[in-house]
């Protein structure tokens, strides 16, 4: 009997441990898995960055980047607005222009359960419950060089070309072409301003004063309000200390800056997934 009472009770503590086992192990393995997998999905995103930046820095004509799917799809996002205007550009000038407004087709990675990667104008996000993070920074450039302000705003427009999203459980290509490239605004010289708001910072020498409009999805919003005023230097500000910018609604951040230059390129991509 004793025998038999001992088999029980080693039996049933061996049963016990491995259900205990496998009913918390399980649970941990899948987490371990998922953040695995958007771990994954972030290195993919970075080359996917470096892949864009080729094309719109050096002019390559084409990138294809693999990223791994398990549970997941690629998408596209919201629809972001970039906007570049000078207000007090010479209208007279038929030739120049003074407004840049592109809008853009986000690239998304979307996991069943996690966290949203966003790529939009250079820059990726990571999206989940707990808020929004930038990833990677876009490739904006605000200096004050000895009080020579420029403002440099360089807009990278994927654009749907294929399907509107893909899921699999392998890998698939996410290919980018290069359309086009351009320079919207290129203005250095602010003395030949004519308007009477060719001085909008009060400091007494001739400036440029360029509105920057972000129109993006709600997530985004609080995101790049942060970035840019991080980013925009003191002396570039008009808006009386108060950071050179504002949240406008829900979605759009709006920044006023004076400057002596002011540049806005625009690089046409068009991208599939397959």
């Amino acid at each position: 009997m004793s025998e038999v009472l001992s088999f029980v009770l080693v039996f049933s503590l061996i049963a016990a441990t491995v259900a205990l086992v496998y009913v918390s192990g399980i649970g941990g393995l899948e987490s371990t898995r998922s953040s695995e997998r958007v771990t994954n999905a972030e290195r993919a995103f970075d080359v996917l960055q470096d892949n864009i930046a080729d094309i719109h820095r050096e002019g390559a004509p084409s990138r294809a980047t693999e990223v791994k799917l398990s549970d997941a799809q690629m998408t596209y996002g919201e629809s972001t607005r970039i906007t570049v205007q000078v207000e007090n550009l010479n209208e007279t000038n038929a030739s120049v222009s003074n407004v840049s407004s592109v809008s853009i087709d986000p690239i998304v990675y979307a996991a069943e359960s996690g966290p949203e990667l966003v790529y939009s104008n250079g820059a990726v996000f990571r999206q989940d419950r707990s808020g929004t993070v930038l990833n990677t920074p876009p490739g904006f450039l605000f200096t004050d060089d000895g009080g020579e302000r420029t403002a440099i705003v360089p807009t990278v427009q994927t654009r749907n070309r294929g399907v509107g999203g893909v899921g699999s459980q392998g890998t698939i290509l996410v290919r980018t072409l290069l359309a086009s490239q351009e320079v919207e605004i290129a203005e250095d010289n602010p003395s030949a301003l004519t308007s009477p708001d060719a001085n909008p910072d009060g400091s007494g020498d001739a400036e440029y004063n360029v509105t920057i409009t972000i129109e993006t999805a709600g997530q985004r919003q609080g995101v790049w309000l942060d970035y840019l005023n991080g980013e925009i230097p003191d002396s570039q500000d008009i808006r009386s200390g108060a950071g050179a910018c504002e949240p406008i609604g829900d979605t759009t951040v709006e920044c006023s800056i004076a400057v002596e230059n002011v540049y806005s390129s625009l690089t046409r991509i068009d991208v599939t997934y397959d």
